[in-house]
Formats: structure tokens, C-alpha cells, sequence
């Protein structure tokens, strides 16, 4: 056994023993006192209410379109549809209504079926996609299908599970290699793309790969789902346009969020603080710092995606811009970074930084029960932080081989850097 694979080796051991540790305190927390809502949403009438309430609002056909994409509503028009709504008073409140649904029979049909649906396929992609032993693939299967992440978006009911899941499946596909794969890959991206508008950026993998039919396939795929099931829900079409644009701009208007992980939200914290102090003498202009915050980390991403030479590093920025760029973006937005995580665990070489980026990757998965309460959650100041200190380590990283590469390709520099 040669030392590299030994480093490595020792590199995955201390991910899961730090995700275990974590765990295991964190449960240790929870058994002596402490609070699920140091992790979870403290509020419990939101419990699965992404589900609930999206199923109220599309009780029936037609109307006006929602704050999601065609896909998703039609899919909650035909699980509307199941439902004998008789015995839910009309007159309550969307989030009422949908609690009342919630303690139904037919409510705990549909959060069984919401877990079962996401975490067997995605127990079963884990055992495909994790490279090594069946005792290797089946331990890291059971820590990441049962990771703290997993389980707060599944509390959510948010439908960003299933993009994620497909968003996954399409790296997965894509990276055998074969033309079947690819296409089974192009309609997977297409379909995470028609639930959550953001994953379209793991297209950037097609565009690197020069695969043109492949992202017009995707693109056209990407359509027909959209068009279908417009018209599908009974929407009008002088909706349509006007749809297309409500999703990608909603929570636009929305302020600062103990919750949110988006660059939005950081900026807010930032001016908050800011305001706070009296740091400055006059008052941040938000709105463009946003903007510009946005494009600058669309282009280091992209930057970094084309320069840096391992695989889950360009994984990686595209989840980060999954978390990043849209307006809200909360905890389960954090789901994309297993992606990478599968994707660096798999990585033969090990870097100056793999150490710090094992732990990292622990502490986003783990159930991190943090016993102190701030106006902003304690766990997204870690998260943030961390989030952070790995986009400087990777550009570090990247910086220091596109220099090495440079030194190379120079006569003059005789062993590189």
C-alpha cells in the first residue's frame, strides 16, 4: 500500500470520524435537555409544510400559477386530487388548512412516501456512485442517507429534494461515459432544471465537455417539460411568460433570514451589522452590492471550475452556486454539497487541504446541535464561515497549480514550481 492511497485513506476515516463525533455529542445534547430547534426550525406547525401547503394551493386545476415551476405544481394537483378535502374548513389559512391535512390519514401516507421516495433512490445512488469495498459503500450509504442535512430537508417537504436527487444523477450518468448514460443524464438535468430553476448550472459540465447536441437536447427536454406541464396544470397562457420570471425573481423582496444561505441574505447580515454599529456614514446601497456579489461569485466559480484539474472541486462550485445565487436558499439548499462530497471521497489524489476539507464536509452533513441561540442561527454562522474558508482554500489551491503549470510550460523554469 503506497503512502498517497494511505493518506487518503486516513482522509476518509477522519470525515467519518468527525461526523459520528458530531452526531454523537449532538445526540448526547439533544437526551440531556437540549432543543431540536437548535438545528431544526424551532416553530414546529412548519413541519413537512412545504407539502401540505403546496397541496392546499393546488387544489384545483386552472388559476394562476404558484411560486414554483409547472413540474412540481402538477404534481401537487394529482396528489390533490387523492384527497377528500371535505373534511378541511376553506374559510382557515393556507398554512391552517394544510396543518389539518397534515393530521390526516391521507397526510401520513404522503410523508411516508415523501421519505421512502427520496431516500431509497438516493441509498442506491450512494452505493453506485461511492467507489471501493461493499462495506466501504454501504457505511457511507448509511452516514449520509441518515446525515443531519437529509433529515432537515425532509422535515421541510421541500420538492428541492427530488432536484437535488436528479441534479445528482445526472453527474452520476454523465460520468460513465456511454451514450445511453448520456442521454438518461440529459433528461435527469432537464428534470431537476423544471423543479428548481438553479440546477441548469450543472449544464456548465456539458458546455466544459464542448457536448453541444447534448445541452441543446437537454435545453429542448428542459422546454417540453416546462410547456407540458403548463398546460397541464390549466393555466392560461398569458400566465406563461409572467411565470417563468415570478420564480426566478421570488424572495426578491424578501428581507434578512435567520435561515437563508444565499449571498442576499449574507449581505443583509452584513449590513445589518453594519447599521448595527455605526460603522459607516451612510447607508449601503443592498441592492447592488447583491447584484454584484452575485456576478462576481458566478465568475470566480466558473473561473475556477475551468482551472482547477480534480473533478470535485468543479463540483463543488456549481453546488455553490446552487446555494448561492438564488434569493432564498435554505438549509436543504445544502444537499448540493454532497455531490462533491461523494465526488472527493472517491478522489485518488490527496491535497495540502483535504484534512481541513474532511472536516468541513462533516460538519455540513452532521446533526450539528449547537446549544447557543443568536438573532441569526448559529449553525448558518458555521456553516457561512465554512463555506467561505473552503472557497479560499480551493482558490488557493488552484492558484498555486496554474502557476506550477506556468512554470512548466516556461524553458526557463527547469523543475517547475
Amino acid at each position: 500500500m503506497n503512502s498517497s492511497k494511505l493518506s487518503k485513506e486516513r482522509s476518509n476515516a477522519l470525515f467519518c470520524y468527525v461526523m459520528l463525533g458530531i452526531t454523537c455529542v449532538s445526540l448526547v445534547e439533544l437526551c440531556t435537555g437540549g432543543k431540536f430547534g437548535y438545528y431544526f426550525r424551532a416553530n414546529t406547525t412548519g413541519t413537512f409544510m412545504d407539502l401540505f401547503e403546496s397541496i392546499i394551493l393546488n387544489k384545483s386545476f386552472g388559476g394562476k400559477p404558484g411560486i414554483y415551476p409547472p413540474v412540481p405544481d402538477l404534481v401537487y394537483k394529482c396528489l390533490a386530487h387523492m384527497v377528500d378535502f371535505s373534511f378541511i374548513d376553506s374559510s382557515l389559512s393556507v398554512l391552517e388548512q394544510g396543518s389539518q391535512l397534515r393530521a390526516d390519514i391521507s397526510g401520513a401516507v404522503y410523508i411516508m412516501c415523501h421519505i421512502l421516495y427520496f431516500v431509497l433512490p438516493f441509498f442506491v445512488m450512494l452505493l453506485f456512485s461511492i467507489n471501493g469495498s461493499l462495506k466501504k459503500k454501504i457505511a457511507y450509504a448509511l452516514l449520509l442517507s441518515l446525515s443531519g442535512i437529509v433529515f432537515w430537508s425532509l422535515e421541510r417537504g421541500n420538492c428541492i429534494i427530488y432536484a437535488f436527487l436528479f441534479s445528482f444523477l445526472f453527474v452520476f450518468l454523465y460520468s460513465l461515459g456511454d451514450r445511453k448514460s448520456a442521454n438518461l443524464a440529459y433528461f435527469c438535468l432537464a428534470l431537476a432544471a423544471s423543479i428548481k430553476l438553479y440546477p441548469a448550472i450543472f449544464g456548465v459540465v456539458l458546455l466544459e465537455k464542448r457536448d453541444w447536441k447534448g445541452a441543446m437536447v437537454c435545453f429542448a427536454e428542459f422546454v417540453g417539460l416546462y410547456v407540458v406541464a403548463f398546460f397541464c396544470c390549466g393555466y392560461s397562457f398569458r400566465y406563461f411568460g409572467g411565470n417563468f420570471f415570478n420564480v426566478l425573481a421570488w424572495g426578491e423582496g424578501k428581507q434578512l433570514s435567520a435561515y437563508s444561505y444565499s449571498l442576499k441574505n449574507l449581505i443583509l447580515i452584513g449590513d445589518a451589522i453594519v447599521r448595527k454599529l455605526s460603522i459607516l456614514p451612510f447607508a449601503l446601497n443592498t441592492r447592488l452590492l447583491i447584484r454584484l456579489a452575485q456576478i462576481v461569485c458566478m465568475l470566480l466559480c466558473l473561473w475556477v471550475y475551468h482551472d482547477t484539474r480534480r473533478y470535485w472541486e468543479k463540483l463543488f462550485c456549481l453546488s455553490l452556486l446552487c446555494i448561492y445565487i438564488p434569493s432564498i436558499s435554505y438549509q436543504y439548499a445544502l444537499l448540493f454539497l454532497i455531490i462533491p462530497l461523494v465526488y472527493f471521497l472517491n478522489e485518488k489524489d490527496v491535497g495540502p487541504f483535504d484534512g481541513f476539507y474532511d472536516v468541513a464536509f462533516a460538519v455540513f452533513v452532521s446533526l450539528l446541535v449547537i446549544p447557543v441561540q443568536f438573532p441569526i442561527k448559529i449553525t448558518l454562522v458555521v456553516h457561512q464561515l465554512l463555506l467561505l474558508a473552503m472557497c479560499a482554500c480551493i482558490g488557493i489551491e488552484t492558484l498555486r497549480d496554474r502557476r506550477q503549470r506556468l512554470c512548466q510550460s516556461n524553458s526557463t523554469c527547469r523543475h517547475g514550481a
